[in-house]
Order: structure tokens, then C-alpha cells, then sequence
């Protein structure tokens, strides 16, 4: 992909999550708006600590050294890996449950998930939001939710 192309791309998802806060802060009130702006600028210093080691991940890549014992670090490994991971398109039927108090999921759903599902995207609501979807009490119903659909795939395999 050239980088004039691949800059482009980048800003048109930019402008897009822009797009997506704006009207999310439009849709709450008062001191909702603040909730909302502190909830998001809480990541900023994870964020950005994670882009800087990134950078320097890569910089290591470039001269083709290895990373020194204090930079290997496999949380920071991940988010490295799923910065550069490019996503190929499912062409099963997949569930996706999403987090019913997260404002971004419907911008995840339109943007993200449905262009990688070729076959029926099912699409399953659980309390909480992205952080906290996998922690008591939320991750209990995330279990249910997730156990029904294990079960009645099994039973669709049992029938054929």
C-alpha cells in the first residue's frame, strides 16, 4: 500500500472515531459529558506509553537487534503484535458480544467487525463495558451468555 494511501486511511478512521465521541458526548448531559471525556482521557498515559514502545520495538526490528531484558515485556510484546496485525476476512458465522454501556461499540460493529464476518454476524448484548465486561459482576453473565451459545453449537453438531 503506498503511504500516501495508507496516511489517508488513517485519517479517515481518525476523523471517523472523532465523529463517533462527538456524537456520543451529544447524547449525554451535564456532567455526563465530563464522565464521558475523563472516562476516555484515563487511558491517555497507557496509550501513550504503549506508542512509544512501539516505536522503539520497532527501531530495535529495524537495526535487527534483539530487545534488551528490560523491554521484554509481553504485555507491551501484544499491543506491538496487534498494532502491526492485519486482519483477514472470517468466512463462518461468528457471535460477537458486545459491551452494552461502551458508546464505541456501535462504531467497533459498523467498522470493524462486520467488514471481517462474511457469513451471519450474531450479535449478543452483555452489561458492562470493554473494561469491565470481564470482571464480577458482568463476566458471570458474559459466562451465561457465553455457555448458551457454546451448548447450541454443540447441538447443531450432534444433529449432523
Amino acid at each position: 500500500m503506498s503511504q500516501a494511501l495508507c496516511f489517508a486511511t488513517k485519517r479517515v478512521r481518525y476523523a471517523k472515531k472523532i465523529q463517533t465521541h462527538w456524537q456520543n458526548i451529544q447524547q449525554v448531559t451535564g456532567l455526563g459529558k465530563l464522565r464521558y471525556l475523563a472516562g476516555k482521557l484515563k487511558f491517555a498515559p497507557a496509550k501513550t506509553k504503549h506508542k512509544i514502545y512501539r516505536r522503539v520495538f520497532k527501531l530495535y526490528q529495524r537495526v535487527g537487534r534483539r530487545l534488551p531484558p528490560v523491554l521484554r515485556n509481553i504485555e507491551e510484546l501484544n499491543f506491538a503484535a496487534v498494532k502491526d496485525y492485519v486482519p483477514q476476512v472470517y468466512c463462518g458465522q461468528a457471535t460477537l458480544f458486545l459491551a452494552s454501556d461502551d458508546r464505541t461499540a456501535a462504531f467497533d460493529l459498523e467498522e470493524g467487525w462486520q467488514g471481517l464476518v462474511a457469513g451471519d454476524l450474531e450479535k449478543i448484548r452483555v452489561s458492562g463495558n470493554h473494561l469491565d465486561i470481564v470482571k464480577e459482576p458482568h463476566v458471570r453473565r458474559l459466562a451465561e451468555k457465553l455457555r448458551a451459545c457454546l451448548d447450541q453449537a454443540h447441538s447443531q453438531i450432534d444433529v449432523r
